[in-house]
């Protein structure tokens, strides 16, 4: 018997047996799905856009706030912290807090925000708070 040769696909660092087109079968159907072969992507690969049930990355949280996707090291950051950080030009602390003027933390409008130390959040909506006769909050 004769050693049968089995030609590789074209894309390089792609090892799967020949289809069509000089492609194997994953890369002939990103040609024809996609009108280009996405080389950097791996076989099977599903994550992000390429996952059939992708919402464009904006999830809505159960108390009403907005994430947005930012990759998978740390997968959703808040839309307000997104917007105030492109505003202010830089990157939020862990220790900064962007608060809601009109307490509304779902109106998200670059008028609305002010950015404040925990501190200073914290003494922001204490002075609204009321203690009871033994000093607790009510």
């Amino acid at each position: 018997m004769r050693n049968k040769i089995v030609k590789k696909c074209s894309v390089a660092g792609c090892d799967r047996p020949l289809s069509a087109k000089g492609l194997c079968s994953a890369h002939w159907l990103r040609l024809y799905r996609y009108g280009n072969l996405q080389e950097g992507r791996a076989i099977g690969d599903k994550s992000g856009a390429y996952n059939p049930h992708w919402k464009g990355g904006i999830v809505k949280i159960v108390d009403g706030r907005i994430g947005i996707y930012q990759g998978l090291k740390l997968p959703y950051k808040l839309r307000y912290r997104v917007e105030v950080e492109r505003i202010i030009g830089r990157q939020l602390n862990s220790t900064e807090i962007v608060h809601h003027k009109d307490g509304c933390s779902t109106h998200d409008v670059s008028s609305n925000y002010a950015v404040m130390s925990r501190s200073e959040h914290m003494k922001h909506h204490s002075k609204a708070r009321q203690r009871d006769s033994k000093g607790r909050w009510i």
